[in-house]
């Protein structure tokens, strides 16, 4: 794998000495025509055009990422950091609200501390059924059922283990039937 890598690395600096080097003796021309219109070639339309300075290239230093000890290399993800969280909490709606929405759509807003790391999801539990999962902290449920329901939050990890449970709350929601 190290092999590999430096063949990479070494093959793209040679092609970036190349690349330069072609930018650095290349010649720009510009010319207008009659109604104003502007182009740009490599060779002079007409005989004894002076080539136009270009600036100098942008260049970006890259830095190389840092090496694993041999300690971590054979270790998973999940293996390498143990991520804890320290809370997670549904923030809205709060517990035994009453809410009027004759569609039935609620929004759920999540708080975790810290964060969501990595490839971890929000998962959405509604009267014990898993409904929905997302990375994002604003979860909408759309077209429930009129009455009372429990929703309870968990943050999962790529493998499906929950790492985190919020405390369960009860809302209310209040729709209109028809009759």
């Amino acid at each position: 794998m190290q092999k590999i890598t430096r063949y990479i690395s070494t093959l793209l600096i040679v092609l970036g000495f190349i690349v330069n080097a072609t930018l650095l003796f290349a010649q720009v021309y510009k010319q207008v025509d009659e109604e104003g219109n502007v182009t740009y070639s490599d060779a002079p339309e007409k005989k004894g055009e002076q080539p136009i300075s270009l600036p100098e290239p942008t260049t970006i230093k890259i830095t190389p990422a840092p090496k694993l000890s041999t300690s971590e290399e054979g270790k998973s993800s999940s293996q390498k950091k143990s991520i804890t969280y320290d809370s997670v909490a549904i923030t809205s709606p709060a517990n035994d609200e009453a809410i009027r929405s004759n569609s039935g759509d609620i929004t759920v807003q999540i708080s975790s501390s810290p964060a969501l790391q990595g490839s971890h999801l929000y998962a959405v539990f509604l009267d014990g059924a898993k409904i929905q999962q997302s990375a994002a902290p604003s979860v909408v449920l759309t077209n429930l059922n009129r009455g009372s329901h429990t929703a309870v939050v968990q943050i999962m990890d790529e493998n499906d283990q929950t790492l985190a449970t919020s405390s369960p709350i009860t809302f209310h929601l209040l729709r209109a039937s028809v009759r």
